[in-house]
């Protein structure tokens, strides 16, 4: 456990797998429910810790960054979506948001 704490890369690694599994499962949706937490501070809160997290790995997110299925993905599922969300006037724009933290589950998963 020691060797976990002193090591920040690998605590946050760790840390970005925990919310990784939350948004695959939704279980954060229940979280958000059980602990009375608004939906938008808790998906507020994962994107920071994800952000840093890439923050942390910065090396290994810039080999992520070379790859071509990595454009591929960002282009058609955060890109895409997200100019669509702006041009779309029946569409709320908190799921811009959302996208961008699809974009931040993907590089994590990747790292």
């Amino acid at each position: 456990m020691s060797a976990l704490l002193s090591n920040p890369k690998r605590l946050f690694n760790y840390i970005a797998l925990f919310v990784l599994f939350l948004n695959f499962t939704n279980i954060y949706t229940i979280l958000s429910g059980v602990l009375n937490i608004p939906f938008r501070y808790l998906s507020i809160g994962m994107m920071v810790i994800l952000s840093l997290n890439v923050l942390v790995n910065l090396n290994i997110f810039l080999q992520v960054f070379k790859n071509k299925i990595f454009w591929f993905f960002l282009i058609v599922f955060c890109l895409i979506p997200a100019v669509g969300v702006v041009i779309s006037p029946y569409t709320i724009l908190r799921y811009f948001g959302y996208y961008i933290l699809s974009g931040l589950l993907f590089v994590n998963a990747c790292m």
